[in-house]
């Protein structure tokens, strides 16, 4: 029991102390004003580090006071935090250790000489105990407090700061993984976060960052894939709300070739075609085109943004398809986006190619028809724990789409697509879509379309002593009002938007009312009853009636059917 308590006050010390110094390691870095990336990624780290102290907040709002409980349930793993935050603490303020392994020499120490912390042997496998712990502490804090007041000189030759910073690195990701299970969950997500927050500066160095980690961890190492996912969520957030090349690569009709056959079932506005010499001479395409009808001047410039934004490397968990171009089809007076199936469905067509080869082993499948039974593969109610993965899919999506400042406004289920799943690759079979009947659905690999509504989930900030607010990433004339809250001002044609029941009732009552990343989470929440309940929801709650509280009342009886 006196194990336990003491191991819990030294994590709760040091947890703010380490807190401080990263920022304080931050400092020095930044202080030269050449090491930039340094600076980046410390930041970068600080951040995670933080999202991670925030699975001990209680409900209170107290920081760090759930550690406790968390120690008496899980004593092994409470060491080890205890062990990697004293680690951290030692590579944060072993200033002998900064010349000798990362080639930062201090000027001058001031006032004082710094304390020595290898007595207590953390490097050879020691851990603190009670007899130690309180003087170690009090020895960081000095070292601490000298470290603020000292100017280093940084051997840029080798570069031996980086291996500081991978220390550190090191001792956070192993943090992250000692918790409640579904606490880490957030954390991740906790990290997307962040990027929303960010200004363009921000978000190319945390881009930087988190690039230099995925290039920099072995080979076959996850978090390598978290660090990759992170920097190209970032990149794309810069397009998405700050920057964007001001051409898109545009098609011809002639381009293409399309067929009363290929159009979606479940939608009017998208159809399969096939485009030929792309990407090379003589090698074809099966594209998925979203087409608007409109030919005004709003229509081709929103075209053409949202070509350039979804032509940009993004990561897979958005579930956004990669778009190659825009099209124009004047005769028909409307603009397309040319998106890029699944591999397995887009290229490794025959060598011949006659009219209709876009055969049905290619054509996608809505969530709205599975939900309907339409699909000979979907007969019958999705297993269970199918159910839950493509429901936890969505909502990772939805939630890095906010995060990259992203808004869909059309989440609902025939705007989500399921292409058939691909074969078994063997000797001389190129990988393609599998055979058989019924064809197997690629469940694991949804794509989100209906991409024509969504807009820039821009920062509102006060431009005058009035309260008028602009939009600070997007033309101020676009949106304009007096408060955020209240309707705006629609200065720019809005694609027509289907208001029915996956549409916040505010939004459906007052559609002149500005789209919030909230009425993504209501589309996404009838979304998921649907999933749960494995039927359309206007087949269950009479979904056109103008009472909300009653509409409510029929939503939330339908979530009870869930519990049985």
């Amino acid at each position: 029991m006196a194990e336990t308590l003491g191991m819990v006050t030294g994590v709760l010390t040091l947890l703010p102390l380490c807190r401080d110094g990263l920022a304080m390691i931050k400092g020095v870095f930044d202080a030269p004003r050449t090491l930039q990336l340094a600076v980046a990624r410390v930041e970068f780290q600080q951040d995670r580090f933080d999202e991670w102290r925030e699975i001990w907040r209680n409900e209170d709002g107290e920081q760090d006071m759930k550690f406790e409980l968390y120690a008496k349930s899980d004593p092994v793993s409470a060491r080890k935090v205890h062990r990697q935050l004293a680690l951290m603490a030692l590579a944060l303020f072993d200033t002998h250790a900064f010349e000798e392994q990362f080639g930062m020499k201090p000027q001058r120490f001031p006032d004082r000489e710094p304390k020595d912390l290898t007595r207590f042997r953390l490097k050879d496998g020691e851990n603190l105990t009670l007899e130690t712990q309180g003087t170690f502490l009090e020895r960081c804090k000095i070292n601490m407090s000298i470290i603020k007041r000292c100017k280093f000189l940084f051997r840029h030759r080798d570069e031996g700061y980086n291996k500081l910073i991978d220390l550190l690195k090191h001792n956070i990701e192993e943090l992250v993984t000692l918790g409640p299970k579904f606490e880490l969950d957030r954390v991740r997500k906790g990290e997307c976060d962040k990027l929303r927050k960010m200004d363009m500066e921000e978000l190319r160095g945390r881009a930087e960052a988190a690039a230099y980690e995925a290039r920099h961890t072995p080979p076959g190492v996850s978090i390598g894939d978290v660090y990759h996912n992170i920097s190209l969520a970032a990149k794309f957030s810069i397009v998405v709300r700050y920057q964007r090349q001001h051409a898109a690569y545009k098609f011809t009709m002639r381009d293409f070739r399309l067929d009363p056959a290929y159009a979606l079932s479940s939608t009017e506005s998208s159809t399969m075609a096939l485009l030929f010499d792309y990407p090379a001479k003589k090698e074809n395409r099966v594209v998925l085109i979203e087409w608007v009808d409109d030919m005004e001047r709003y229509a081709e410039k929103d075209t053409r943004d949202k070509t350039l934004i979804l032509s940009t490397p993004k990561p897979g968990q958005l579930l956004l398809p990669t778009c190659y171009g825009m099209v124009e089809d004047t005769a028909n007076r409307r603009f397309g986006l040319v998106l890029a199936p699944p591999a397995h469905i887009r290229a490794n067509l025959p060598s011949i190619m006659p009219t209709g080869a876009i055969s049905q082993k290619r054509m996608p499948v809505s969530l709205k028809e599975l939900l309907e039974k339409e699909h000979p593969a979907c007969q019958q109610m999705l297993e269970l724990g199918a159910r839950f993965r493509l429901a936890k899919k969505l909502v990772d999506a939805v939630h890095m789409m906010h995060s990259v400042g992203w808004i869909h406004k059309n989440i609902r289920s025939n705007s989500i697509l399921f292409f058939p799943a691909p074969n078994i690759p063997s000797s001389g079979v190129p990988v393609g879509p599998a055979s058989g009947y019924p064809q197997p659905i690629g469940y694991e690999l949804p794509l989100f379309t209906g991409l024509f509504n969504p807009r820039i989930d821009d920062i509102l900030e006060e431009v005058s002593d009035t309260k008028e607010y602009r939009s600070a990433f997007s033309e101020a004339e676009i949106y304009r009002s007096v408060d955020p809250r209240q309707q705006r001002s629609k200065l720019a044609k809005d694609f027509e938007q289907t208001l029915d029941y996956y549409q916040h009732p505010d939004k459906r009552w007052n559609p002149t009312i500005r789209y919030s990343r909230s009425h993504d989470i209501y589309s996404l929440g009838c979304l998921l009853l649907e999933i749960g309940l494995w039927e359309p929801l206007e087949t269950l709650v009479e979904i056109e009636d103008d009472d909300f509280e009653r509409v409510k009342r029929g939503f939330q009886a339908l979530t009870m059917k869930l519990d049985r």
